[in-house]
């Protein structure tokens, strides 16, 4: 039988670690010759009663009562073919109760803008909790969005090292974020109120500010948001109402220092005189047909009025209104046809919405506007007189204002059993069961 070998060097053990209440010790032993496959165990003991075993492993947890006493680690090296070895190490110092100095490894932030690579990394420190929002998170990688604050703290056996960071702050940048930094919006919003409020319809965003907010979505990006309009787009649900999302900054330098702002259903107009109104739809774009605030309507004085008769809808404006119906469309209404038209019961009324836009050119400057149930003409002769039915159809058999009787110079009235209306060159009249005739 070979006899058994002894290991060529005859290394201690050392104890690697703060030696201090708790923590943890580690034991090393360096490497033995002949390299080869070599078991090395270890047992704990008290430098001032090594015979007496208080743990084994590689490693030692240290308890309060320890503090004040010396740690040895005793190890124990086999190997085929070689004599058992084992050799002690030199006693540690003494267990303390003071806290450990750490240095907190850094938080990694990622902020690729508004993308789903914004993130930041919680690094595993021994001794070290990092808190996010008061709450303790484990060693990984979270979404960053807003603004992210980090705290490394302490475990009670462990301090903070003198010079260490130990908070990080990182404001991701947003669509809003970078909306806020360009030139004059700080300024003209003041400081922040409130973190982006996140989850808006079609996953839009908004963040509000001392003097307005700014809002975006991934259609229409991110617009300044203040004053009488921002009041008016909230009054009408904000993004969830008909006109959605702001698709421009407010626009200065209109008549009479009007302002304006584009929206994805249509617009927010104001000005000093008028207030703030929605314009929108088939409405909007029939006032923009008229030269909009340029031309003789002015500005809207009003929202849209809706409820009347057969569906229809009604817009006030400085220079009078604009009426809207399934059956007639988008129509102007103003001046003195306006107001006769609302003598006679407006829509309510016998000749219903308004079909046509006013035409101009007739006879003398005449003005004619047609409408469900006939015409409203005016001339500044005239003035402007209800032209409908049967008396209307007569008038047209004479070349209405073009013939020999001119325009109507009075409405509809009451006349020997039936109807009769004046004209500059005469008169028709209408009896039941004897039709029209021109006097």
């Amino acid at each position: 039988m070979e006899p058994l070998r002894e290991f060529s060097n005859t290394p201690k053990p050392t104890i690697n670690g703060p030696v201090s209440e708790g923590h943890k010790v580690t034991a090393t032993m360096p490497a033995m010759e002949p390299a080869g496959r070599i078991d090395v165990g270890y047992e704990w003991m008290y430098a001032d009663s090594p015979e007496k075993t208080i743990g084994t492993g590689p490693t030692y947890y240290i308890y309060a009562h320890e503090v004040g006493r010396r740690l040895m680690v005793r190890a124990h090296a086999s190997a085929r073919n070689f004599v058992p070895y084992k050799s002690e190490s030199a006693p540690s110092e003494p267990v303390t109760d003071i806290p450990v100095p750490v240095t907190p490894a850094p938080v990694v932030f990622r902020d690729e803008e508004n993308t789903a690579q914004d993130t930041y990394t919680i690094p595993a420190t021994e001794g070290v909790d990092y808190i996010v929002g008061g709450r303790v998170l484990p060693a990984g990688t979270f979404p960053g969005r807003g603004t992210v604050t980090v705290s490394a703290r302490p475990s009670r056996v462990w301090v903070v090292a003198p010079g260490a960071t130990s908070e990080w702050t990182k404001e991701y940048k947003t669509p809003i974020s970078t909306k806020y930094a360009t030139p004059g919006t700080a300024a003209l919003l003041g400081q922040p109120t409130a973190a982006e409020v996140v989850g808006l319809r079609n996953f839009g965003t908004s963040r509000s500010y001392e003097r307005g907010a700014i809002v975006w979505s991934l259609a229409t990006g991110a617009h300044v948001s203040m004053g009488g309009i921002r009041t008016t787009w909230r009054r009408n649900a904000a993004e969830y109402g008909q006109l959605g999302y702001p698709t421009s900054e407010e626009i200065t330098g209109l008549r009479n220092g009007g302002v304006l702002q584009y929206y994805q259903g249509g617009a927010i107009v104001w000005s000093p005189a008028s207030g703030s109104q929605v314009s929108m739809g088939g409405i909007r774009a029939t006032w923009l047909q008229n030269q909009a605030e340029k031309g003789q309507l002015g500005y809207p004085t009003s929202q849209e009025v809706t409820g009347l008769r057969d569906g229809g809808v009604l817009q006030y404006y400085q220079g009078g209104a604009i009426v809207w119906s399934p059956a007639s469309g988008s129509q102007v209404s103003m001046g003195g046809i306006r107001a006769t038209w609302l003598q006679n019961q407006a829509e309510k009324g016998q000749l219903g919405y308004p079909t046509s836009r006013e035409a101009t050119g007739l006879r003398d400057g005449g003005v004619l506007q047609y409408y469900q149930g006939g015409a409203i003409v005016w001339s500044p002769a005239s003035g402007s007189q209800v032209s409908m039915g049967a008396i209307r159809t007569a008038w047209a058999g004479t070349g209405y204002e073009n013939g020999r009787l001119g325009y109507p110079t009075s409405r509809e009235y009451s006349f020997g059993g039936g109807v009769a209306q004046d004209y500059q060159g005469g008169r028709i009249t209408w009896v039941l069961g004897q039709g029209a005739s021109v006097h």
